[in-house]
């Protein structure tokens, strides 16, 4: 479907929700107009057309487009659930586009706001799929676009959870000097308050920056990892992309610490890896 053929639908589905509910608005005004007369007191003309107006111009606003995205964002992070990711990618075109036509609309300061938010969330969700799939020029791209919009959102929790995925395709596919830096951005924009998306910049970094020699850093950001993850609980600790879970702190740490030289500290992360996924089996 076309840009231009997803503006006329969505078009064609608004007016068709306008005219449901003007032909409501007729059945309760009759309604209302009979049972003022049965009491003694007259409609005064033109209110209820005038609050028409003001409903209608609401409508406009899309703000049953923007509660979709914002739901769609919270389904899809949810970790591919045994699907593939082409799957995975499939499920999500639609609202990409639909979040591309409802970005090109203007919208009110503090709903331009929370559609940043929702795009740079389902924008940093393609890029790690794109980047489990291979595809590294899109991951980057959808990375820099996620990035973006969590910049225009002001949410330095959004931007630091997209800045510490992005980190980890460098981490991933030989860049660990990228890798470092990227991370280091996230672990600043995450702050001091513990979070999945700090524990997450903290544990790139640590790998990335033993991976490059910087083992005193290294060190440090291990340190500052294991303080953060012991913090962590809810949806801050759960198994999905947004979430910073013990199997794969367990994980981080195994390989932080086969970087830094720790066989036996890598040793017991393994362990501890196994452990917590057997017990989430």
């Amino acid at each position: 479907m076309t840009d231009k053929q997803l503006d006329q639908a969505l078009d064609n589905t608004r007016r068709h929700r306008r005219q449901q509910r003007k032909d409501d608005d007729v059945k309760r005004r009759k309604l209302f107009t009979l049972a003022a007369a049965t009491a003694g007191f007259a409609v005064l003309p033109g209110i209820a057309q005038a609050r028409e107006g003001i409903d209608t111009g609401l409508d406009a606003d899309g703000a049953g487009d923007l509660a979709y995205l914002e739901g769609a964002f919270e389904r899809h992070r949810g970790g591919y659930n045994g699907r593939a990711p082409d799957a995975v990618l499939g499920e999500m075109r639609e609202d990409l586009a639909l979040l591309a036509a409802v970005l090109r609309r203007p919208h009110p300061a503090r709903d331009r706001t929370d559609l940043a938010r929702t795009a740079a969330g389902i924008s940093g969700l393609v890029a790690i799929v794109q980047h489990d799939r291979g595809d590294q020029a899109d991951a980057h791209r959808s990375f820099a676009t996620a990035t973006r919009a969590a910049r225009e959102s002001g949410d330095r929790r959004m931007t630091s959870w997209v800045l510490g995925r992005h980190a980890m395709v460098g981490l991933n596919y030989g860049a660990p000097g990228q890798a470092a830096r990227i991370a280091a951005q996230a672990r600043r924009e995450a702050g001091a308050r513990p979070s999945g998306a700090a524990a997450l910049a903290a544990a790139v970094n640590a790998r990335a920056l033993a991976a490059i020699g910087d083992l005193p850093g290294a060190r440090r950001a291990v340190d500052d990892v294991r303080t953060l993850a012991e913090q962590l609980d809810g949806p801050e600790s759960a198994d999905t992309w947004f979430g910073y879970p013990p199997q794969k702190h367990a994980v981080h740490l195994s390989q932080a610490y086969t970087l830094l030289g720790d066989t036996r500290a890598a040793y017991r992360a393994q362990d501890d890896a196994l452990a917590s996924r057997s017990r989430h089996r």
